[in-house]
């Protein structure tokens, strides 16, 4: 369920935040991205039914809910880097 407490990966030395669920053997991999200033939360409907097939992530963009503040600019790039950790 979505709403159980997150998950944690550093990603150049922040703490994103992320939650996960899927099943034995996944048929691929989900990553539910919101829009910005959004939490995952907002996929609560999907995550369960992507999760049923497929290893399914919803993330937390950096400076957003659980992950950590941050206090300098940042561009959308940045943030679309960060979604390399799934590799």
């Amino acid at each position: 369920m979505l709403g159980t407490e997150p998950s944690f990966v550093t990603i150049h030395g922040r703490k994103m935040a992320y939650s996960e669920v899927g099943p034995p053997h996944p048929k691929g991999t989900v990553l539910l991205m919101t829009g910005l200033a959004a939490k995952r939360y907002g996929w609560y409907k999907q995550f369960e039914v992507f999760g049923h097939y497929y290893r399914t992530i919803a993330l937390d963009h950096r400076d957003i809910s659980d992950s950590d503040v941050v206090t300098e600019d940042y561009t959308v790039s940045d943030l679309a880097d960060y979604g390399s950790w799934l590799r």
